[in-house]
């Protein structure tokens, strides 16, 4: 863990990037029921690959937000006239098998701001990104990513969305 901090703080301070959280605060990695038992089978979160296009780094994907459940993390469904629609967050708990999110220490990822640096993502599809999160009730500046897999080593807390309240595992 100490090595990856290192490594963290050195590519922070080579791209002049400064994670702007407390110690010991958590990020979370906000999942679905059916995605849990790989995660747990693994003791790994991995880079999110699907729809990331060649030259873009793969990131698994955290938020500073701690309240409720991160807009971004619902999942979609395609209506029957073609259209996508973001479902709430009640219908991705039921058609998903449960809410879930995996917390780390804030400190050990990096903050958005190098994400936009480091990561290759075309300058077009980050502005829609923001756009389309912000529409959904997000705030880009909450979030942290991880080039690389997240193990279990790493993991501060493991919850699920519970009566509208975040109970441990």
């Amino acid at each position: 863990m100490e090595r990856f901090r290192r490594r963290t703080r050195r590519h922070q301070e080579q791209h002049g990037v400064r994670s702007p959280v407390a110690p010991h605060a958590l990020a979370y990695h906000y999942t679905v029921g059916v995605r849990m038992e790989s995660i747990l089978n693994d003791g790994l979160l991995l880079p999110a690959t699907a729809g990331v296009p060649a030259g873009e780094k793969p990131a698994v994907w955290f938020t500073l937000r701690s309240t409720g459940f991160e807009p971004t993390a619902r999942k979609m469904v395609m209506e029957p006239g073609g259209e996508l629609r973001s479902l709430s967050v009640e219908e991705t708990e039921a058609l998903a098998d449960g809410l879930y999110r995996i917390g780390v220490d804030a400190t050990s990822l990096l903050d958005f701001e190098a994400y936009k640096a480091l990561s290759g993502v075309d300058p077009r599809m980050l502005a829609a990104l923001i756009k389309a999160a912000q529409e959904e009730g997000s705030d880009p500046a909450e979030w942290m990513v991880s080039f690389d897999a997240v193990p279990r080593g790493r993991w501060r807390s493991v919850e699920l969305y519970l009566d509208g309240a975040w109970v441990s595992v």
